[in-house]
């Protein structure tokens, strides 16, 4: 049987509400997750809330709102 790579998921907003959501049931389906906010404190707090899970989760500063290069 053909073993198959997890798939990546990229969330923005992952921080809180439904980037949040998106991010811990794509982690629970098994996916890789990079979830990316402008407050990174906030996603590397939600992601040590979960991370007994098996999946991988990345944390990222991305701020959609500027084209500003950090």
């Amino acid at each position: 049987m053909e073993k198959r790579s997890p798939k990546v998921a990229i969330v923005t907003g992952g921080a809180s509400g439904i980037g949040k959501a998106v991010s811990f049931k794509l982690f629970e389906e098994g996916h890789h997750v990079i979830v990316c906010d402008k407050n990174l404190n906030a996603v590397r707090t939600a992601m040590a809330k979960r991370s007994e899970t098996g999946a991988e989760m990345v944390p990222r500063y991305l701020d959609v709102t500027s084209s500003r290069k950090v």
